[in-house]
């Protein structure tokens, strides 16, 4: 850059001042003291003598200076994942709080242990997201029984429209998965496949290995009835920027619309145990 340009323009002219001072007492022991050839002989050799010596201390004055940029830069990039995962842990739609004790105060009259019920899933849901290091690796059986609570709690607001299910392929459920990575697509299947449908709809969660990649499979049947509100893709967008910063290109998230009706959420990242 500039800066770097101008370090070397001083360093030369540096170096060519330095030659022409030390060329002046060789003179005198080694040349003709009047003989400006000499003077410019030996000139030319102290100036690529110390120019070396400027280059070499430049070059390594660089490298430490981009090495100690890549290093603030990567600290940058890991406090900014670590922040943006953190921020996923407290950014649990409020409105699902909200609902969820709506459903409660509405329960406490006509159903008292069904509110009772909903009450222990509320605290035992949160109890055990709270506890999880969004910075850690859960099991993916970890992982998928923090979404079905979280099902089961949502199963009380639409008792007759939320079905789901769990199909997890032999060796899956041991693999490892980032904390908290389908919450946000599990959540969006309840918030903008079951809240907006009219009739029953189906949440499943299935996963299978593909050779080294673990596949993730969440989906839902909801033919909605109501258009969805234009803030729907923020959680699969921080999905999406999950697992290119912890995996780059070897995972990606898939999504669409399914013919039939519905929506589809296919997950592909590195195998891990």
């Amino acid at each position: 850059g500039r800066d770097s340009r101008r370090q070397a323009t001083i360093g030369a002219a540096l170096a060519l001042a330095a030659a022409c001072v030390q060329a002046v007492p060789n003179m005198f022991m080694f040349g003709n003291r009047t003989h400006v050839r000499d003077y410019m002989y030996l000139t030319m050799y102290w100036f690529w003598f110390y120019l070396s010596w400027t280059a070499a201390y430049l070059a390594y004055s660089y490298s430490i200076t981009v090495q100690e940029q890549e290093r603030h830069a990567a600290e940058l990039a890991v406090k900014a994942q670590e922040a943006q995962v953190r921020a996923l842990r407290y950014q649990i739609n409020p409105h699902f709080l909200f609902n969820t004790l709506n459903a409660i105060a509405a329960l406490v009259r006509d159903a008292p242990a069904r509110a009772e019920e909903m009450v222990v899933r509320l605290s035992d849901f949160f109890r055990r997201s709270l506890a999880v290091n969004p910075m850690e690796d859960l099991t993916l059986s970890e992982e998928v029984d923090l979404q079905r609570l979280y099902l089961e709690i949502e199963r009380t607001r639409f008792p007759d429209r939320l079905r789901f299910d769990v199909a997890l392929d032999p060796g899956s459920a041991e693999a490892r998965v980032p904390a908290l990575l389908l919450q946000p697509l599990v959540e969006n299947a309840v918030k903008h496949g079951v809240a907006r449908s009219e009739g029953p709809t189906r949440i499943g969660i299935r996963a299978r290995l593909d050779g080294p990649v673990l596949e993730i499979v969440v989906e839902n049947d909801a033919k909605a009835e109501r258009p969805g509100p234009a803030g729907e893709k923020v959680g699969l967008r921080n999905v999406a920027e999950r697992l290119h910063s912890r995996f780059g290109r070897e995972a990606s998230l898939t999504t669409g619309e399914i013919p039939e009706g519905g929506f589809r959420n296919t997950l592909r990242i590195p195998l891990r145990r």
